[in-house]
C-alpha cells in the first residue's frame, strides 16, 4: 500500500507511540543457538545464524509471531481504523502509478504504468513526451499461468528494443527477454541469472545488437559456489553461436584481483563513449575500476587497463570525451567533485571542480551540454541544487523545498535532464527540466 507523506508521517508517529505504551506486553522473543567459529585465533559467537535457513520451523514460526503481533499492535491504535479508509480512499482515487521512467537519446519514453484495478504494471512506451501510449508488454501474456513481474528495464539506444526484467514470484534473480518494441515480439529468447536491479543491470552496445550484463552462475541458495564466479557477459541478440561472451570476470581476467565473491559491473553510460568501465564490486563502499576501449571490448580484445582502486574513494563518476569527472570523499567527509584524464590519471594532484562544503554533503551529480550539475544536501533534511559551467556555479530554484534531490542526464551532448524531488511531507516528484531554457516540467511519476 502507498502511503502519502503527510499520513505516512503521522502513522509511524501513532505506531512509534503505541509501541512505548506497549513496551510490557508479552513479545515472542527467538530462542538463541550460538555457532562459535574462530576466524584469525578470534572466538566469533553467532547466536542466530540458524535464520539463514528460511525453511526452518522455528524461524517460519518465530516470522508468524512476529507478523501477528505487529498487525495486533497496529490494530490498537487510537484511530487506526479512521487513518486506514482514509490512506484507502486516497488510493481508490488515484488511477494508476508510473514507475522506472526511461528516456533515450531520441526521445522515447518508456515506462512500467499500473492502474488501480491491476495488482500489477505493464509496459508502456511513447515516442516523444506527448505522443500516443502503447502498451507493448504484459507479464500475464508472457507465462498466463505463472506469477511474473517486471522488476527492470532498459531500452536499447535507438529505442528499437528494450530488456525487460522478470521475476517469477518477486523472487531476487530475473530472467532477461529482449522484446522489439514496433511488433512487440520477444526477440531471441530468454537469459536468466541475472540481478539488474541491484548489479549494475543492462548496458546496450553503441551499435544496439546486443547488451552486457551481471551473469550468476549458481543462484540456488545452499548450493556449493552459490552467488560465486559471476561475469560480465555480451549477450548477442540473433546469434545463437555467440549468445555469452565473458568478457570481464575471474575467469576471464586471472590478472585482476577478482575473489570468488565479487560481482564484475561494466559501465557503458553513452553509445559515443570511446572508453567503458569495469568494477570489482565485493563488501567494501569503494571499488577498485578498470577501464578498456570500448571498440576493443566488442571486438574480443582482452586489454583492461588499471584506473583507480578503492582507496581513492571514488563513489561516483561519469565518463565526458577523455575526461573522468568524479564524486570522492578522499580527504572530504562531505565530498569534492574533481576531474582527471582517462588516458593519463592524476588522482594525487585531481583538478578539483568543486571543493568540499563543511555544512553540506555532496549528493549526486550529471552533467548537460550546459555543465555539470550537482546536489548539496544538509542534515538529510535541506537539498539544493547547483550548476557549475565555466567555472561559474550557479544556484537552481526547483520547484519546491527538499530534503533530497536526485538528477539524471543524457549525457553532455544534451540540455535536458530530470530532478526527482521528495521530502518527509512531500510525494516524490520528477521534473523535466532544460538547463537552456531554464524551466521545470512536472511529468506523471
Amino acid at each position: 500500500m502507498k502511503l502519502y507523506p503527510t499520513l505516512r508521517f503521522l502513522f509511524i508517529t501513532l505506531i512509534f507511540y503505541q509501541c512505548k505504551k506497549m513496551e510490557h506486553a508479552s513479545i515472542h522473543l527467538a530462542p538463541i543457538k550460538n555457532v562459535t567459529d574462530t576466524l584469525f585465533g578470534q572466538k566469533i559467537v553467532d547466536p542466530y545464524r540458524y535464520f539463514e535457513d528460511l525453511n526452518d520451523t522455528i524461524v517460519i514460526n518465530w516470522l508468524k509471531s512476529q507478523e501477528d503481533y505487529s498487525k495486533k499492535t497496529i490494530e490498537r491504535i487510537s484511530g487506526y481504523k479512521r487513518l486506514k479508509e482514509k490512506i484507502i480512499s486516497l488510493e481508490k482515487n488515484t488511477p494508476f502509478t508510473i514507475s522506472k521512467y526511461k528516456v533515450t537519446n531520441k526521445g522515447s519514453y518508456f515506462y512500467l504504468k499500473r492502474n488501480s484495478d491491476e495488482d500489477s504494471p505493464n509496459l508502456y512506451y511513447k515516442q516523444g513526451f506527448l505522443g500516443e501510449e502503447k502498451r507493448i508488454f504484459t507479464p500475464k501474456d508472457f507465462k498466463p499461468k505463472e506469477n511474473y513481474l517486471i522488476n527492470y528495464i532498459q531500452p536499447s539506444w535507438d529505442g528499437l528494443k528494450i530488456v525487460i526484467g522478470l521475476t517469477k514470484n518477486d523472487k531476487e534473480f530475473s530472467d532477461l527477454i529482449v522484446i522489439d518494441v514496433i511488433s512487440k515480439e520477444i526477440l531471441n529468447g530468454i537469459t536468466g541469472n541475472s540481478l539488474p536491479t541491484n548489479l549494475g543491470g543492462v548496458d546496450w552496445l553503441p551499435d544496439n545488437t546486443g547488451f552486457i550484463y551481471t551473469y550468476i552462475p549458481i543462484i540456488v541458495p545452499k548450493t556449493k559456489g552459490y552467488l560465486h564466479n559471476s561475469k560480465a557477459i555480451i549477450y548477442k541478440i540473433n546469434k545463437e553461436n555467440n549468445q555469452l561472451k565473458d568478457v570481464f570476470s575471474k575467469n576471464n581476467n586471472p590478472e585482476i584481483n577478482f575473489k570468488e565473491q565479487d560481482f564484475p559491473l561494466i559501465y557503458l553510460t553513452n553509445p559515443k563513449n570511446k572508453f567503458t568501465l569495469g568494477s570489482v564490486a565485493g563488501v567494501a563502499s569503494y571499488r577498485d575500476t578498470y577501464f578498456i576501449e570500448t571498440d576493443d571490448l566488442i571486438n574480443g580484445k582482452n586489454n583492461w587497463k588499471p584506473l583507480f582502486k578503492k582507496e581513492e574513494q571514488i563513489k561516483q563518476f561519469i565518463i565526458n570525451g577523455n575526461e573522468l569527472i568524479y564524486r570522492t570523499s578522499k580527504n572530504a567527509t562531505n565530498y569534492t567533485i574533481c576531474k582527471t584524464s582517462l588516458l593519463k590519471p592524476n588522482f594525487i594532484s585531481p583538478d578539483i571542480l568543486v571543493p568540499e562544503d563543511p555544512t553540506r554533503v555532496i549528493t549526486d551529480i550529471a552533467i548537460t551540454s550546459q555543465g555539470i550539475f550537482y546536489v548539496k544536501t544538509k542534515n538529510g533534511v535541506d537539498a539544493k541544487l547547483y550548476c557549475l559551467n565555466n567555472d561559474i556555479t550557479k544556484h537552481i530554484s526547483i520547484p519546491k523545498a527538499s530534503g533530497k534531490v536526485n538528477i539524471s542526464s543524457k549525457g553532455s551532448g544534451y540540455n535536458d535532464s530530470w530532478v526527482t524531488i521528495e521530502g518527509w511531507l512531500s510525494n516524490k516528484e520528477r521534473y523535466h527540466y532544460n538547463s537552456e531554457t531554464s524551466i521545470f516540467f512536472m511529468t506523471k511519476n
